[in-house]
């Protein structure tokens, strides 16, 4: 999962439309959020994410950051945080 271009040009990113996270299960999963859009999709998110996760009985599987976009629009972050 992740904001693809076309994403950030209209606003689709909402938690509802993530079906899915109900059958994550507490697989590993990592997000990397743009923190320049911590508020309208990245926090909505998390908070989804989070819930589903506490329900699954596993929150220690998932890991949040955020992230800052380089000149070429990829989020960055440090790759010890991730590791």
């Amino acid at each position: 999962m992740r904001e693809r271009e076309d994403d950030r040009k209209s606003p689709v990113l909402d938690p509802k439309d993530f079906y899915m996270l109900e059958n994550l299960n507490g697989v590993p999963f990592c997000y990397v959020a743009d923190e320049t859009r911590w508020q309208k999709v990245g926090k909505p998110l998390t908070d989804a994410l989070e819930k589903a996760y506490k329900t699954s009985g596993k929150p220690e599987n998932l890991v949040i950051l955020k992230g800052k976009r380089d000149r070429n629009g990829a989020l960055q972050v440090d790759n010890k945080k991730i590791a």
